[in-house]
C-alpha cells in the first residue's frame, strides 16, 4: 500500500464520488486510473520493460564493445572535422 499526500479539497471531492457510486477510496481511483490509461499504451509499456529485461539478460553475459577492426573502419570513414 501507498500512501499519497493531496489536498484536502481534492480528498473531500474522491470521498463524496466514492460514497456516491458505493466503492472505497482505493476502487475509485484504481478505476479512474485505469479508464484513463488506453488498453494499448499499457500493452506497449508491458512489451517495452519485457525487451528491456531480455536486451539487459543479455548484455550482463556478453559484450557490446565493438570490435577493434570494427571500430577503426568506422574511424577512418568519418574522417577529420574541425569541432
Amino acid at each position: 500500500m501507498t500512501t499519497l499526500q493531496l489536498p484536502d479539497s481534492l480528498v473531500k471531492r474522491i470521498r463524496e464520488a466514492a460514497e456516491a457510486v458505493g466503492v472505497t477510496i482505493p476502487d475509485l481511483i484504481a478505476r479512474l486510473l485505469d479508464d484513463q490509461a488506453p488498453s494499448a499504451g499499457r500493452e506497449k509499456l508491458y512489451a517495452r520493460a519485457a525487451i528491456t529485461g531480455r536486451l539487459n539478460a543479455i548484455y550482463s553475459v556478453e559484450a557490446s564493445s565493438l570490435d577493434s577492426a570494427l571500430f577503426n573502419l568506422q574511424l577512418r570513414s568519418l574522417g577529420r572535422e574541425q569541432w
